[in-house]
């Protein structure tokens, strides 16, 4: 779950020391698959608008708003991310409501099927419209 708000040019999770952890589940069992070919399948992360599962880019050209490589590898069944963030766009996003997907990249065998992971909605929030550099300027400033 990511706790928001996400601003923008800041890595996820690193204000609330959080981040995003991804566990490959077995359906049937509910436990976390550690071993095999799916438990280090390649991983993308994606984002969606909160009402819609369609992939967002940036309506300006195209490109994806994750800065970072969006690609991450699971072991042993699991991996953390931290190091995507948001990026700035031309036109100030304001405060918009995401959702991030992960889904496998590579499919090990035709009889395994690997189901996507949706987070829960939060918002994300352009830095350059907000306090927050303020916020930062006057930590620094009192450390």
């Amino acid at each position: 779950m990511i706790k928001g708000p996400v601003y923008t040019g800041v890595p996820i999770g690193e204000d609330l020391g959080n981040t995003l952890n991804l566990d490959l589940v077995d359906c049937l069992t509910e436990n976390i698959v550690k071993f095999g070919p799916e438990a280090s399948s390649k991983v993308e992360i994606v984002v969606f608008e909160k009402e819609q599962l369609k992939t967002v880019t940036n309506w300006l050209d195209g490109k994806s708003l994750i800065r970072g490589d969006p690609h991450v590898k699971l072991k042993d069944g699991r991996v953390s991310v931290s190091h995507i963030s948001f990026k700035h766009t031309n036109v100030s996003m304001r405060k918009r409501e995401f959702r991030l997907g992960a889904r496998a990249v590579d499919n090990c065998d035709i009889r395994t099927r690997i189901i996507e992971a949706v987070t829960e909605p939060f918002f994300v929030v352009d830095r350059r419209s907000s306090k927050y550099l303020a916020f930062q300027l006057i930590t620094y400033l009192f450390h």
